[in-house]
């Protein structure tokens, strides 16, 4: 697995086992929802213990600034969500337009993979 890091933390190696469950907020928001994350983090302790995992409506191809909005009003780390990145404590990560989050569990560990989105049209 090609190693993922950010200036506060790994990304690569999990932060939970079968004894210490990872709590997991996920946050879905409209487009127009900036202010009430905004909101959301800045009254938000940075050391809740929680992962958390924020979802908005964006077009496939866009270039999403929200990352860099969110890191403006909480002190945790705010990165977009990759494939094959491990969900940690006090970080929040932010789903990539036109793609969805999926998890999956391997040997006692939460991971997230980033996969593009499939449209499907019911009749």
């Amino acid at each position: 697995m090609t190693s993922i890091s950010s200036k506060k933390g790994r990304h690569d190696t999990p932060d939970n086992t079968a004894d210490t469950p990872l709590p997991v907020v996920g946050i879905g928001a409209s487009a127009g929802g900036l202010e009430a994350l905004q909101t959301f983090f800045a009254n938000l302790s940075p050391h809740t213990g929680f992962a958390f995992i924020v979802v908005t409506h964006q077009q496939p191809g866009h270039i999403s600034l929200l990352p860099d909005l969110l890191k403006n009003f909480t002190d945790m780390p705010v990165l977009t969500a990759q494939d094959g990145m491990f969900l940690k404590r006090d970080h929040v990560f932010v789903c990539p337009p036109g793609k969805n989050l999926w998890p999956y569990s391997t040997a006692g560990y939460i991971l997230w993979t980033v996969r593009n989105i499939i449209l499907q049209i019911c009749r």
